[in-house]
Parts: structure tokens; C-alpha cells; sequence
């Protein structure tokens, strides 16, 4: 059954169902509380719904229920359906006062429901209302309206009318999903079954659907079924209030209910994948101050214990985006704004990106508080739910001070429940207050995306850590080729969530340890308390200087390879002053590599070694404007950029590397190429120097001596890779060769190598 909202999965909660409560028609930025239908829940419950008296569909004075009866008709499914069950058994009795019967009448025939439907829906309009003298249902729900797709079949006799429902008439999509059901994805099961267990009828429901002239006559409602449109009335008060026969009998045509659940039954438990549900527990440590996206008192839609591990401190406020309409204040931004029972505490909220100041009326705001000064050095973590949060560029703005501030932009779509760090920030005033917000302004929101406002957290440190590390760069800063990925940095090739950054928990920055420690960074960066270590990759598989400058260099498009939708490199907020390392790889790209590679590996149409010399040449300005930018953004940071090994071993020439095997010839041309892209490096670093960036380089050549491509065993590059190796990489079409982007790069073997050179030689 569908509980909740279209925007989440089935079972879990999320806003009740409410038809046109903005009364804005599908226009999100219209708020027009005179048209506001007031329909609640699967039953969408109108009739005393409202706050004060109004009108009811027919047009008739309507009384609101007691505030008690209300709340329960919105949010609880059970006393939703009650409800609904009460009206249509009230239409009923009403149009059969009134001499309005179908077929032979009989209440446990389906078909014979159709008048209390029709009037369910849009009402009855007794006699004496009309000042003309018209009285019954109304045109609305005729089958002749032209609203409804002329020859149209049985509604859902085709699976496919599900996607456009508003073709048929209200009744005829109540008969129509009685009789066929739905078929849906069963997200437990992982497979389409069929939604709930469709009513019974003897051979077919076709002829459930009377002819759509059965409801129209000259002498009766002044409808001509010869014309378009049938109503001969130019106020469309072609009303109906006569009993209709178009099965007989009913009792070996007509369908019947069939119930899955008695009426003593239990209620059914709550069946949600385990990966989509959130998490009640805390896995910080005791100091954390967690700040939940609801109060303390919120009951929990997930369920939670109350003897949790954790306590609710301080306070998340939202500020929407209004506009003024005529002389009012309207907040269209809540329109879009929704909640969902998973996340951290079950429940958090969400609203869908957009570009900033470019629609105003739909920005909103969350700002979380612990409600205390921390005094000391604190890291900030944030909590993503395992969906319902998609953007690649959340902007969370981290208050320092009276009027400092911090900016991190992260990807969120890690597609399950947990706390990422946004770093470790000086919190020492006594007298400050600190808060995060995030916004739903993005550079490239469409109103597609979701940004998710769950928990916050705030952990005090022992002490400022000694180390802050960000790596940047390209498919060999991230790990491309040694896999695994981290969630969200490899899904949806093809689609506008793809993002194949591929950031490897085997990448050799997390495998390096630092000067004056004894573990890696990897091991102490899990760490959320640790007081030693602050550490950020924004390294990206794919990356051109562009993508990690795109201010000092211009030029990138978000969705293109490399760039993805996440914020430039140099953007992304990590660098400042308390940087104190900075490590990563570029180049390759903009020499292109990969391409060169390609062509010599796959069809052996190689580019001459002046034409890929002259190449890296080209790229050297690019790389002293990125290490330049890099010591401007952060001053005090060492800056370490990592060189390329040559690929393959000297004279090699094994087979399987390539469709048909190597030549000892093209492997000495890739190799003599890759000696030359590692002077240029060199030269860049010393320019880049020389006009005062902390930088060095770090050549790799010797330490992947014996480990290249045709090592055997000892190999740490891999050679050509078929693909599709994860959803974010290159997919296998056909007629095209398959090559993974894993090709070429590092194994885990080589991150190793990589970071025993680091760890060796940092600067």
C-alpha cells in the first residue's frame, strides 16, 4: 500500500499524501490557498478537512471535523482508509435514496459501486441547488468529458496506463486497479511482483467499463454523444441522476472483492530493505555533541529505542525562500521541501537543488546549533541517509566566529547511512557559538538533484591536529585501478548522477604514513576523534588542471569526464591555512594519455614521440598556474607533486597487454614519452618555486622498477582491463573493444609503491 508520499520506497514513511494543500496546481512557485484541495491520505480525504468552514466538491457548505479526527485521517493509514471507507459507504446510501442505482444494485458487486465513486470524487449536486434546475453527479467524472482519451481500453488492462491515470475517469481507474492491480518493484524481494492481490471476477473485467454513452441522453442531461463536446451545455452542467444497467446479471459477470487481511487481523509488519532503513545508533564517541534534525520529543518514525547511545543537543532552524504575492508572504519553498523516516535517528529532511539566485522563492536553508561554545578544536561531521540525498556538490557553511566562515562542498549520494567528516575547525572561543548550514543552492541544481538536512555532529578534540592532508588530482591520486571505490565516487554512467571520481580505499595517500607517526593516514583518518590527523581527497579519475583550477584555468562543464557535477578541485573548500600537506598527481589528461594509449595499444596507430613530446610541453604552463593557486590557497602547506612511472618494463614486449600482444618498439615509445612527461613535471615545480610555492617532486620511476607492466608477478600496473568494472566506469558496447578505465593505473600493489615513496621522501 502506498502510505506515504511518491518520494520514497515502499514501507517507509514519509509526508502523508495531501492532494493540492498549496492549491498551486503543479506550479511550484505558486502558493494559491483559495484553490487548495484539502485531500488527505490513499483515501484523499476532503470532507472536514478543513480548518474552518468551507466548500465541499459539489459546492455545498462544508464543517470541519474535531482537530483529534483530523490529525488521524492525515497520518495514520488505517483511520485514512476508515474514513474513506464512511464516505463512499455515505454516497452510497445517498444515491440510492435518490433512486440512483447500478445494474441490479447489489452493494458486494464492484461494478455497482460506480455512482458512489463518481460522487466520492467530485460529488452530488442535490436537486433545488441549481438555479437552472440541473441536479446530479456532475460532468467531471462522465466518460464522455474530453478530458478522458476517447477508445480507450479497460484502465490498466495495460500495465502502461498506470503512467497516465488522468486519461480515465475517477471510477474507471477504481474498477480498473480493482481488477488488474499494480505491479510494482518489491524492494525486499528485488523483483516486480504485483502490488496487492486483485479483486475476482468470473472470466474478464473488461465489461466492468459501461459504453461511454450510458451516462448521456438529450432528454435527460442534454448530452449528444454524436458531438465533441457531448455537453450541449456552455456551463458543462450536463449532470446525471438517473439508475443505469450495463451488466445483466451481475451475478455471473460482475467482480468481487477479495480481502487479503481479515478484519481481526494484525497489522502487517513493516518490510523495508535493511540497507534503506537509518540507524538509531551512534558510532562517534561520548564527547559528541549530536545535533538531530528533530527534537528530542519527535517521535521517531524508525522507531528507535529510548535508551539510545546517543543525546539530542542544540537545535537544526530552516529559513525558506518567499515571495510576495499581491500583499501577502508566501513560502513556495516549502512546496518542495519533504521528510523521510530514515536517515541518522529515523528521520531526516530534504528539498531538490537549486542555482543560486536564480529562483529565490525555493531556497532553503538549515542551520544546525550545538547551543553551546565548544572551546576547543572540534571536527564536524554530517550524517547522509542512505538516500534522498544525491547532489555531488552539498555546500555546507561552517560559522567560526561573529563573521568568519568556513565553505566545504562534498558529494553526497554515498547510498547508505553514514557520517562523513567535513573537517577539523578552530572552535576555541569561549563566547562563540558555532553552526552549519547547508542550503539547497547549488552551482548546477536543476530541481532534480536532493540535498538531505540530517544530524550534525561536533567533536572536541584533545588538540589542533599537527597534520592536515588534502589530496588532489587525477585517476592516480585516486586510486583508479586499485579499487575498491568509496560509495558515490563510482555510479550511473550514462545518467546525470554519474560520477566516476573512483576514490580508492587502497589509493596510496591512505596507505602513507606520516613523519613523527607510526600508522597510515587511512587507519587514523577512520578515526573519527583523533586529534593527530585531518585528512581530504578531492582527487578525481579523469581530472585535467581545469577540473582542479577551474578559477585560475577555466574552461570545464559539470558532467564531463573528470569533473562529474562536483565543485572544482581547488573549490571544494579543504585547502586554507591550517593545510599543512598537499599531495597529488596531474598532467596525463592534458598530455592526453589516454588517448595516446589507445591508439598505440588497441589499433597501433601511434602518434610520432615529437608529437607526444610536443604535447607535455604544452601542458607545463597549466601545471605551474595549479601549484601556484594551490600555495595561494594554502600558504603554509607543503606541496608534493607526485610524478607518473613509465608503464611498461625496458625492451618488453609480452603478449596480452594488447588485442594482439606489444612490440618491444611501441612500449619504448610509450616509456621515452613518459621520461619526458617527467622532466617537464620537473621543470614546472622548479618554476613554481621560484616564485615561492613550497613545492617539490617526487619522481617514482625507480621505486616501480621491476613492477611495470610485463613483470610477471611482480607487476603493479595493470595492463589493458575489460570493462564494465563498477557502474561508473566505461560500460561494454558492442561492437567496441571493452576497456576498463582501470587500465593503465596502479594496482593495489602500486599504491603501495606509491606511498613508500611518499612516505620516504615527503616534504
Amino acid at each position: 500500500m502506498w502510505q506515504a508520499s511518491s518520494h520514497v520506497i515502499d514501507g517507509q514513511t514519509s509526508n502523508f499524501i495531501q492532494g493540492g494543500f498549496y492549491g498551486n496546481n503543479g506550479d511550484v512557485h505558486t502558493v494559491n490557498w483559495g484553490a487548495t484541495d484539502c485531500g488527505y491520505g490513499m483515501a484523499q480525504v476532503t470532507d472536514g478537512m478543513c480548518l474552518q468552514a468551507c466548500k465541499k466538491a459539489d459546492g455545498t457548505s462544508d464543517t470541519p471535523m474535531a482537530a483529534d479526527k483530523q490529525r488521524a485521517i492525515a497520518v495514520d493509514y488505517a483511520a485514512n482508509i476508515a474514513a474513506g471507507l464512511q464516505m463512499l459507504q455515505d454516497k452510497w446510501i445517498q444515491l440510492k435514496n435518490v433512486g440512483m442505482t447500478v445494474n441490479d444494485g447489489d452493494p458486494k458487486y464492484l461494478e455497482n459501486w460506480w455512482f458512489a465513486l463518481w460522487a466520492y470524487n467530485s460529488g452530488y449536486h442535490p436537486q433545488g441547488e441549481d438555479a437552472t434546475g440541473m441536479f446530479g453527479l456532475g460532468w467531471t467524472n462522465n466518460p464522455l468529458n474530453t478530458n478522458y482519451k476517447p477508445g480507450r481500453n479497460v484502465f490498466m488492462s495495460d500495465p502502461n496506463d498506470a503512467k497516465t491515470p488522468g486519461l480515465w475517469s475517477y471510477p474507471e481507474r477504481v474498477i480498473g486497479w480493482a481488477a488488474y492491480g499494480l505491479t510494482r518493484w518489491d524492494y525486499v524481494a528485488k523483483t516486480y511482483s504485483k502490488a496487492f492481490a486483485p479483486a475476482s471476477w468470473p472470466s474478464t473485467a473488461k465489461a466492468a467499463q459501461p459504453d461511454f454513452k450510458t451516462f448521456c441522453a438529450l432528454d435527460k442531461n442534454q448530452c449528444d454523444s454524436s458531438k465533441t463536446p457531448a455537453c450541449q451545455r456552455s456551463d458543462f452542467k450536463c449532470w446525471w441522476h438517473y439508475p443505469a444497467t450495463w451488466i445483466n446479471p451481475c451475478s455471473t459477470t460482475c467482480g468481487t472483492e477479495r480481502l487479503t487481511y481479515s478484519s481481526t487481523a494484525a497489522e502487517p509488519p513493516r518490510t523495508v530493505p535493511n540497507e534503506d532503513m537509518g540507524t538509531c545508533t551512534s558510532p562517534l564517541p561520548a564527547s559528541a555533541v549530536i545535533v538531530d534534525d528533530v527534537p528530542a520529543s519527535a517521535p521517531p518514525a524508525l522507531g528507535c529505542p529510548d535508551s539510545k547511545n546517543w543525546t539530542h543537543q542544540g537545535s537544526l532552524s530552516f529559513k525558506f525562500g518567499s515571495k510576495v504575492q499581491g500583499t501577502t508572504t508566501v513560502y513556495p519553498s516549502k512546496i518542495d521541501f519533504h521528510q523521510i523516516g530514515a536517515g541518522f535517528g529515523g528521520h531526516f529532511w530534504y528539498a531538490h537543488t537549486q542555482t543560486e539566485n536564480t529562483y529565490p522563492d525555493q531556497a532553503v536553508t538549515g542551520t544546525w546549533s550545538p547551543g553551546m561554545s565548544m572551546g576547543k578544536w572540534t571536527r564536524v561531521l554530517v550524517h547522509l541517509p542512505a538516500y534522498g540525498a544525491h547532489t555531488q556538490q552539498a555546500h555546507y557553511t561552517v560559522k567560526l566566529g561573529s563573521t568568519t566562515v568556513a565553505h566545504r562542498y562534498i558529494p553526497t549520494r554515498i547510498e547508505k547511512n553514514a557520517w562523513v567528516s567535513l573537517g577539523v575547525f578552530d572552535f576555541t572561543s569561549t563566547t562563540q557559538q558555532p553552526s552549519v548550514t547547508l542550503s539547497n543552492y547549488t552551482k548546477d541544481g536543476t530541481g532534480v538533484e536532493d540535498v538531505a538536512w540530517d544530524a550534525a555532529a561536533f567533536v572536541p578534540l584533545a588538540a589542533k591536529p599537527k597534520n592536515f592532508v588534502v589530496q588532489l588530482g587525477d585517476s592516480y591520486s585516486s586510486g583508479e585501478g586499485a579499487g575498491p571505490y568509496l560509495p558515490g565516487t563510482d555510479i550511473g554512467y550514462g545518467s546525470n548522477s554519474w560520477n566516476a571520481c573512483r576514490r580508492s580505499t587502497n589509493s596510496w595517500i591512505r596507505k602513507t604514513t606520516l613523519r613523527g607517526t607510526s600508522e597510515t593516514i587511512g587507519t587514523v583518518a577512520d578515526r573519527p576523534s583523533d586529534s593527530t590527523l585531518d585528512y581530504h581527497s578531492v582527487a578525481c579519475s579523469g581530472a585535467f588542471t581545469n577540473n582542479i583550477d577551474p578559477e585560475g584555468l577555466g574552461g570545464f562543464a559539470y558532467g564531463q569526464d573528470g569533473q562529474f557535477h562536483e565543485v572544482g578541485q581547488l573549490q571544494s573548500g579543504f585547502l586554507d591555512d591550517n593545510t599543512t600537506l598537499v599531495t597529488l598527481t596531474v598532467g596525463g589528461n592534458d598530455a592526453g594519455f589516454a588517448e595516446t594509449i589507445k591508439k598505440c595499444e588497441q589499433i597501433f596507430t601511434c602518434p610520432t614521440l615529437a608529437e607526444m613530446n610536443a604535447k607535455i610541453d604544452a601542458i607545463k604552463g597549466n601545471l605551474v598556474t595549479v601549484l601556484k593557486d594551490i600555495h595561494s590557497k594554502a600558504k603554509y602547506a607543503k606541496i608534493a607533486l607526485m610524478g607518473y612511472p613509465n608503464l611498461f618494463e625496458p625492451n618488453a614486449s609480452c603478449a596480452g597487454v594488447g588485442p594482439m600482444g606489444q612490440t618491444q618498439g611501441i612500449t619504448d615509445l610509450l616509456n621515452s614519452a613518459g621520461n619526458h612527461m617527467t622532466a617537464v613535471q620537473k621543470q614546472a615545480v622548479a618554476e613554481a618555486a621560484a616564485a615561492g610555492s613550497p613545492v617539490s617532486f617526487i619522481d617514482l620511476n625507480l621505486r616501480f622498477d621491476g613492477h611495470r607492466i610485463c613483470a610477471g608477478s611482480q607487476e603493479a600496473i595493470n595492463g589493458i582491463v575489460g570493462a564494465q568494472e563498477g557502474p561508473g566506469d566505461f560500460p561494454c558496447q558492442i561492437n567496441t573493444v571493452c576497456v576498463s578505465r582501470e587500465s593503465f593505473h596502479p594496482k593495489s600493489l602500486g599504491t603501495t609503491l606509491y606511498a613508500t615513496e611518499l612516505t620516504s621522501k615527503q616534504p
